[in-house]
């Protein structure tokens, strides 16, 4: 059995707090335990250090086995206007310019909706405060169970779903600094996704008190969706540190190569290849029979 972790992806609005912060955070899924991510905060400097992973297994009674791609970085320069691509591994990297919006300069714009807006979704986002606490990287953890109901009427592209999250919150000084003009907004985040060239007119209600703006660890569960089936996941901080940051740590390291583009792709045994390949010679051509179409 294959699983591939999706690749990450990150936009330029990630806020970055007014002092220097780290920390890690690893996630794990129903698919197994997932490498960590590591951030880096330091005035308009944004670093986040990742790696692609494939995991594989030969038969589903057996662990899997990972294979990982290389070590990899993103690092947003906001006052450059510009992103920096790392592969440690290979010595080489990629840069892209952006504008104050936050979107590459000099990018093809993107193709207006075939169906615009019009089609309801009613998304309810209601938060409580159990009152629990505890003690976390020497700071007051609060914990806050959030359900989202997602409700759309007939001819919409989004998909009725609920998902609780159960998490636990710290207060870190937010004073934002990201690679956006302005500030992000302080209520509940909600993202309004574009798909199949549609996309749907959202209306938000929101019970319940605002959540402190650093999770530590949260579990998610999502009834529904495309698939009509449950979904957990849990993502929890496991290092944290306050500590200032070298400069260099968000800078272009001597020697390394410009190219147009990384492969972070992780190096397969050819055995695990050539199965690959058979798998998908077999479904192109059973793509070709009456039956396959």
């Amino acid at each position: 059995m294959f699983r591939l972790v999706f690749p990450i992806l990150i936009c330029v609005s990630l806020v970055a707090s007014a002092a220097d912060l780290k920390y890690s955070k690893k996630i794990k899924d129903a698919s197994g335990e997932h490498g960590a991510l590591t951030f880096y905060f330091q005035g308009q400097r944004i670093r986040i250090d990742h790696r692609n992973e494939v995991g594989y297994g030969w038969k589903d009674d057996r662990p899997e086995t990972l294979a990982f791609g290389p070590r990899m970085a993103t690092i947003y320069q906001c006052d450059m206007h510009r992103v920096l691509q790392l592969d440690f591994d290979h010595h080489q990297y990629t840069v892209t310019e952006f504008n104050k919006d936050g979107t590459p300069a000099n990018a093809a714009p993107s193709p207006s909706p075939s169906r615009p807006g019009g089609a309801k979704v009613k998304l309810t986002v209601e938060t409580r405060d159990t009152g629990e606490t505890k003690q976390v990287f020497g700071q007051t953890a609060r914990r806050f169970v959030t359900d989202r109901k997602q409700v759309p009427s007939p001819g919409a592209c989004a998909v009725a779903q609920e998902t609780t999250e159960d998490g636990w919150y710290i207060d870190v000084d937010r004073s934002q600094q990201t690679c956006m003009e302005g500030k992000l907004p302080s209520g509940p985040a909600v993202t309004v996704l574009v798909s199949a060239n549609c996309n749907d007119d959202f209306e938000v209600q929101q019970i319940g008190p605002l959540l402190p703006r650093f999770p530590v660890e949260v579990s998610v569960t999502t009834h529904g969706g495309g698939s009509g089936a449950n979904h957990s996941m849990t993502a929890v901080v496991t290092d944290f540190s306050r500590l200032p940051l070298e400069p260099q740590i968000f800078d272009l390291p001597t020697g390394y190569k410009h190219v147009d583009k990384l492969d972070d792709s992780p190096s397969l045994p050819w055995l695990l290849r050539g199965k690959l390949m058979w798998q998908s010679a077999k479904t192109t051509v059973w793509g070709w029979t009456p039956w396959g179409k």
